[in-house]
Order: structure tokens, then C-alpha cells, then sequence
């Protein structure tokens, strides 16, 4: 479908912690496709989703933190 096309539209932020990571476009060919219930189920998908790229961001942070205390010769002394 190209955008032209599109009649209804939902944009669901991805959102953890006080922070946006980024948004979820949605679009319809049907006018006000997009009801209360079917929004507050994307909200909750979207809201799982900014949770696990959260994660995955702290845990990535997490190995490089541990990387670089393993390349020192004597961290305790750090």
C-alpha cells in the first residue's frame, strides 16, 4: 500500500523509562480503522517492545562494561 492510499493512521510511541525510543507507524485503507480497543492492544505490544530493546540496550552496555574492566591488568587498583 502506498502512503496516498492509506485513510487512517496510528503512530504508537515506543516508550520506556521516561524515554521515546522511537515510533511504530501504522496505516489503513479503511477510514477510522483504528477503535480504543484495537489502539490500547498496539500501545501494550509497543510498550513490550521499547522494554526489550531497552534491555537489550542495558545488557549490551552491561558486556562492554565487563569487557573493559576484563582488559585491565589489575582492576582493583582502579
Amino acid at each position: 500500500m502506498k502512503l496516498s492510499d492509506a485513510r487512517s493512521y496510528a503512530v504508537l510511541p515506543l516508550r520506556t523509562r521516561e524515554k521515546i525510543l522511537g515510533v511504530i507507524v501504522m496505516q489503513s485503507q479503511e477510514p477510522q480503522n483504528f477503535d480504543s480497543n484495537t489502539l490500547t492492544t498496539l500501545q501494550i505490544m509497543t510498550d513490550h517492545i521499547a522494554t526489550q530493546l531497552d534491555n537489550a540496550q542495558l545488557f549490551a552496555e552491561r558486556e562492554n562494561a565487563l569487557e573493559a574492566e576484563r582488559a585491565c591488568p589489575n582492576p582493583r587498583w582502579i
